[in-house]
């Protein structure tokens, strides 16, 4: 007969646990224990607590921020599941001091974290350039567009929104009026319970749509159109991405070349990048200036971004700023010959009733060249015209580089003309694209494309573990400020990632 152990199903066990002997010191759980408990200064938050010699005893921030940044590193967001671990959870357990906080306190101190989580993040920052894990060679930049708590049905301008108000209000009165003949007849009234419920719940929407309305101005836009606006959180916007069309926002992010360590992130709400640029390096300028308080670290550094973030505004203050930057505009791989063959599906940005007007012209007052929309020279047919009084210089298209263009019917105000395109320009003045024609030649060099082909390896592997390690496909919150509270949460479980695997933390 084979012999097993005894069984002692109603004997009552005592665990003993503790943060030094419950972790490995290459564990996750380890490197949160250990940057808290030393490194990060929690007492930030305790002019949150006014109990002194009034009121219950609250939760130490400390306790809470651990299980927090644990519960997120494992893709748990839920305060109620956040509960639960801390109940049955020996990790969790072991980080609480033994603690249980409900659900309702755990909520309550990530309301407050928007204003807070700005110094958790240096800190830790900190803690990573110290360890040597900040390169300070090369950052790249780049935006991630996520999913927010909004529905895009609920997206709309003014117009839109009036529509769906004046169609709601038809639904309820037809429902009411059916109801009133139906009580007419004597029916059951119990049988169109569902229905009322189906007008309340009408009267409901409207009521919230028309408080939308009396209390927002539609947003304006580029070229005079307007932006949509969302009821639920006008704080995010619709954009396209790889998965089809969102209601969320763009969540701009500069990280570290040598191992990833993000060192700046803002969430915006629109698809466009370009305005965020000159704020996340002018952030980054501020958290660097803590470790080199004598110099502009930005001059030493070389900034990576990709074509979203190109145009002629931030290509000037990058210059004037004397930083050195590798920016792609639209038509970088169409000039590369390793990508000449190469077909993409994506649509020219360029619509196709748009006029190409003289600012999608390239002209260099110092050498006298003009380029085209496509990329062909022009020749100079007069140096010295006259237009309007003032000095000018005219510039020709050649007759078989018009002929045979694809664009022809957006440059000539008439398609089937016989002369190709004229453009001038006043003398001692330059069209916006300056600085898009330097960085241009910059980019195209042998160095300017061996230094942007790191881009890639510099900030897409924070996106894919955020995303799909840390299991982040969507934010939970509603605003810009909570939005981003939890983008940089993530960031910073991002960075502690980094201390545990290439740092040197002691028990």
């Amino acid at each position: 007969m084979p012999r097993y152990k005894k069984i002692h199903e109603n004997q009552l066990m005592f665990i003993g646990l503790s943060a030094k002997g419950q972790f490995e010191v290459e564990s996750f759980e380890f490197a949160i224990h250990q940057l808290i408990e030393k490194e990060i200064d929690t007492s930030l938050f305790d002019h949150r607590y006014n109990n002194d010699h009034f009121g219950a005893s609250a939760y130490h921030p400390k306790i809470l921020l651990k299980i927090i940044l644990l519960a997120y590193a494992k893709g748990i967001t839920s305060s109620r599941a956040i509960q639960s671990l801390c109940e049955d959870n020996f990790a969790f357990i072991t980080l609480a001091g033994g603690l249980q906080p409900k659900k309702s306190k755990i909520a309550d101190f990530v309301r407050i974290l928007p204003q807070e989580i700005e110094s958790v993040f240096t800190q830790v920052l900190c803690v990573c350039y110290q360890m040597g894990l900040i390169g300070n060679r090369m950052f790249a930049i780049d935006g991630c567009k996520m999913p927010s708590n909004a529905s895009k049905e609920w997206s709309g301008d003014k117009a839109d929104f009036t529509k769906k108000k004046n169609k709601l209000e038809k639904a309820i009165r037809y429902m009411i009026q059916k109801h009133q003949v139906e009580d007419t007849k004597n029916k059951a009234p119990n049988r169109y319970e569902d229905e009322r419920k189906q007008i309340e719940k009408l009267i409901k929407t409207n009521r919230k749509i028309k408080t939308f309305l009396r209390s927002h101005k539609d947003k304006p836009g580029k070229r005079q159109k307007t932006v949509k606006s969302n009821i639920t959180d006008n704080e995010s916007a619709k954009m396209k991405c790889a998965k089809g069309v969102i209601q969320g926002v763009n969540a701009v992010t500069v990280a570290d070349a040598k191992h990833q360590v993000v060192l700046g992130m803002q969430v915006f709400d629109s698809v466009d990048e370009r305005p965020s640029l000159k704020p996340l390096i002018e952030q980054v300028r501020v958290r660097l200036q803590r470790f080199f308080p004598d110099q502009d670290v930005l001059k030493m550094i070389q900034f990576l971004a990709d074509s979203g973030f190109c145009n002629e505004v931030n290509l000037k203050y990058l210059v004037e700023e004397g930083i050195d930057a590798y920016i792609a505009d639209g038509h970088f791989r169409k000039r590369d010959p390793r990508f000449k063959d190469a077909r993409t599906n994506h649509s020219p940005k360029l619509k196709p009733n748009r006029k190409f007007t003289l600012n999608d012209f390239c002209f260099d007052p110092k050498t006298n060249r003009c380029i085209c929309p496509m990329g062909k020279p022009l020749w100079l047919k007069s140096p010295n015209a006259m237009a309007q009084g003032f000095p000018t210089i005219r510039f020709q298209a050649h007759v078989k580089d018009c002929k045979d263009c694809e664009k022809r019917k957006q440059c000539l105000k008439n398609e089937h003309q016989q002369s190709p395109r004229q453009v001038s320009f006043r003398k001692g003045e330059s069209n916006h694209l300056q600085y898009t024609e330097q960085m241009k030649k910059k980019i195209d060099s042998d160095q300017g494309r061996a230094v942007y082909n790191k881009r890639l390896g510099a900030i897409e592997p924070v996106f894919a573990n955020i995303t799909s390690t840390l299991k982040l496909n969507r934010l939970n919150y509603r605003g810009k400020a909570k939005n981003n509270m939890q983008w940089t949460l993530f960031c910073i479980i991002h960075n502690i990632g980094k201390i545990m695997r290439y740092g040197q933390l002691t028990g």
